[in-house]
């Protein structure tokens, strides 16, 4: 299950993935979208230590780098091989290589 988290308010996705822990006790991932990219929905995911977290839309090196101590595992879904590699060297956990739509770069 994916919950993207860019646009929620840190305190509406805490009551969210509360309830996902109280629905299943399988994994789950939250999603993080670079574009526009939310801090403080961020800093909430690694607060609620949920299990997965992933990006899309650019790798970031430096969110990567922070996932570890939350206990949770870093996905990088990619669109090239550049970005693969960077994934990574940026030590992400899991890439997932995805189809780009048509005329995307």
């Amino acid at each position: 299950m994916d919950r993207a988290a860019r646009a929620r308010r840190s305190g509406r996705s805490r009551e969210q993935w509360a309830r996902l822990r109280r629905l299943t006790d399988r994994p789950f991932a939250v999603n993080h979208q670079m574009r526009p990219f939310g801090e403080e929905a961020f800093a909430a995911t690694l607060d609620a230590r949920v299990p997965i977290v992933s990006f899309h839309m650019g790798v970031p090196a430096a969110l990567i780098a922070r996932v570890p101590d939350s206990g949770a595992l870093a996905v990088q879904q990619v669109m090239d091989r550049r970005r693969a590699e960077a994934a990574g060297r940026a030590g992400a956990d899991v890439t997932i290589a995805v189809a780009a739509p048509i005329g995307a770069s």
